[in-house]
């Protein structure tokens, strides 16, 4: 599923990267800090770290593409899907544009749907389950091929639309 956004920051290249790596300024604007390193020096493409206990399960984070303060690439992996998401910012006039295009593919996780619904079913007729399976493997496959991104692609555009919004506020309040 794709999705894309733009937004005009009255600052410098300079003054936005620190937004897109920094532990604490990501905290302020998505709520955490994705497991970036206190010192953004550390990063460079192909750096990675992995997170637990998020609500998506494990999440494993590398840097594709690093080129402060232009370019920032990377790839989330989870149970079930990942996604790429890629930041290029343009200065022009003391006012830099930020461009987000994101990749993400989902899928079923393995695991704890199947014990949850095998749970659900026990004591149930054999062919009360065969037909649930056939439809969850029939919700699978479509998940697959992308048969719900109509349905879910609205919501994420949206939340890019005000994540970038929330963006643009904390770093023209920051700078005043």
């Amino acid at each position: 599923m794709l999705t894309s956004g733009r937004v005009e920051i009255e600052a410098t290249a300079a003054d936005v990267w620190p937004w897109l790596v920094e532990p604490v300024k990501l905290a302020a604007w998505l709520g955490s800090s994705a497991g970036m390193p206190d010192d953004p020096a550390e990063l460079h493409a192909g750096w990675s770290t992995t997170t637990t206990g998020t609500p998506a399960g494990d999440v494993h984070l590398e840097i594709t593409a690093y080129e402060p303060p232009t370019l920032l690439s990377y790839r989330s992996t989870y149970t079930g899907g990942d996604a790429v998401s890629t930041y290029r910012l343009t200065e022009a006039e003391g006012t830099t544009t930020v461009v987000l295009e994101g990749d993400t593919d989902w899928g079923r996780p393995e695991g704890g749907l199947d014990a949850s619904v095998d749970s659900a079913l026990a004591g149930q007729p054999e062919d009360v389950r065969d037909l649930v399976e056939t439809q969850l493997e029939a919700l699978e496959d479509g998940l697959q091929r992308g048969a719900f991104d109509a349905i879910a692609q609205p919501q994420l555009q949206q939340a890019v639309d005000v994540a970038l919004q929330k963006l643009k506020s904390l770093v023209e309040t920051a700078k005043s």
